[in-house]
């Protein structure tokens, strides 16, 4: 069932469905999908789908940078109607976790044709890494890019993910792992002036975090 079909947007329906609306329109949507059977099978569609994923990868919450690239790729791609149409709309509010496994989703639904062959990384696809030290304001990631977007009816989760806003405005993210997951997961510091050494990834603005303190 194509959006066209439905008198709500689907990214409105997946944010019903994952829960991130304020109560306010979440009241009103609900109300509406009570009253139309078309929009309930849509939604129902969507929680089947997202059932789906979830029993066959794990899933997590990412930043909603990678979620926009993957967005974009699935629409570029122009093949998405029906089950993967739904599929896209999840992966705005989802990520598949491993970027390994987010690659293949992506070479498997935009490329199909592409050689096999031409899949080897070269010598030249090695991630490199360099030691630096950062120092910022804790944000929300996944708020800060939203509300840039001027996307506002999004409430704050704590499946959000935290990050570092330098004084230039640049917004640094953490791997999920060892004491980047301590800064990523916990909404206590937010806002706190932080000192943070890590290792840079490829040159991209996010961190395997070594070690932090605030400042």
């Amino acid at each position: 069932m194509s959006q066209k079909e439905s008198s709500i947007p689907s990214e409105k329906i997946t944010a019903y469905v994952d829960n991130e609306l304020v109560e306010v329109e979440r009241d009103e949507i609900e109300a509406r999908i009570g009253n139309d059977p078309k929009l309930k099978e849509i939604c129902e569609a969507q929680k089947q789908v997202k059932k789906l994923v979830k029993e066959c990868v794990l899933l997590e919450k990412a930043p909603v940078h990678l979620r926009a690239r993957i967005r974009r790729s699935l629409d570029q791609a122009q093949i998405v109607p029906g089950f993967l149409n739904l599929i896209s709309d999840i992966f705005r509010y989802h990520a598949v976790k491993g970027l390994a496994t987010t690659c293949t989703i992506l070479v498997l639904v935009a490329l199909p044709w592409f050689p096999a062959e031409n899949l080897t990384p070269s010598s030249d696809d090695v991630i490199a890494v360099k030691l630096q030290v950062i120092e910022g304001k804790l944000i929300c990631v996944d708020c800060e890019q939203l509300h840039s977007e001027h996307i506002n009816s999004v409430k704050h989760s704590d499946f959000h993910r935290a990050g570092l806003k330098t004084s230039d405005g640049t917004i640094w993210q953490f791997l999920d792992y060892g004491k980047g997951s301590e800064l990523i997961h916990d909404f206590s510091r937010l806002n706190a002036t932080m000192h943070v050494e890590g290792k840079l990834i490829n040159g991209d603005h996010t961190l395997n975090v070594q070690s932090y303190q605030k400042i």
